[in-house]
């Protein structure tokens, strides 16, 4: 990491320098990739857990399966990398929770390292959560009377408590309504499982 640290600091934010206060700002992060796990959905779909670290700490990033089809670069271990996304976190699991949900990747090679010439300007969170919309949670339910899984999700939600916004679509596709939900939720790998367990993996998005 050493060929690369002056470049990461200049184009992305330290991983140590995160912290839950940050959740819903947009930032790049750069780091070396020492984690990737791959899940197929209900659907079919991919999408991925990758954890990437630099001299200061680490982070895991949530792909989810439109931006993995749509890269450019295959990731694999060992390999450093630029990372545009969004910072999610979870005041229920404590430090060190915070998360990146991926929009934009691409690979740092040597070379590109070799080529750049230092500014000497350090980067920065792109936007703060008080200047873009949080990511929210949308969950399409066809049903509004259907208590059993209105249920399932209250528990579902109690057991992922975070800082993710919840939304409830639901009516017809030409009066659909939404409504916000008072409970939030952590998104990670098996609060988003769980609820598509309930609901459908087409009718559980985040964005």
């Amino acid at each position: 990491m050493k060929d690369f640290e002056l470049y990461l600091a200049e184009k992305s934010v330290p991983i140590g320098n995160l912290e839950s206060g940050m959740e819903g700002s947009t930032v790049t992060l750069g780091g070396i990739v020492n984690g990737f796990r791959e899940i197929v959905t209900r659907n079919g779909s991919k999408m991925a857990f990758v954890r990437i670290a630099d001299t200061s700490g680490e982070v895991e990033l949530i792909i989810f399966p439109k931006l993995l089809k749509e890269l450019a670069v295959s990731l694999r271990l060992d390999q450093v990398i630029l990372v545009k996304g969004r910072l999610d976190s979870s005041s229920r699991l404590g430090s060190g929770a915070i998360k990146l949900i991926a929009e934009e990747i691409v690979e740092i090679s040597p070379e590109v390292v070799q080529d750049y010439k230092p500014t000497g300007k350090p980067a920065k969170s792109s936007q703060t959560a008080a200047d873009k919309a949080k990511v929210k949670l949308y969950i399409r339910v066809l049903d509004s009377e259907d208590h059993n899984r209105l249920t399932a999700l209250k528990d579902k939600l109690d057991a992922h408590g975070g800082d993710t916004e919840v939304i409830i679509v639901t009516g017809p596709s030409d009066k659909k309504q939404a409504i916000r939900l008072p409970q939030a939720i952590a998104v990670n790998e098996q609060s988003l499982r769980d609820l598509a367990a309930i609901f459908g993996p087409t009718n559980v998005v985040v964005r």
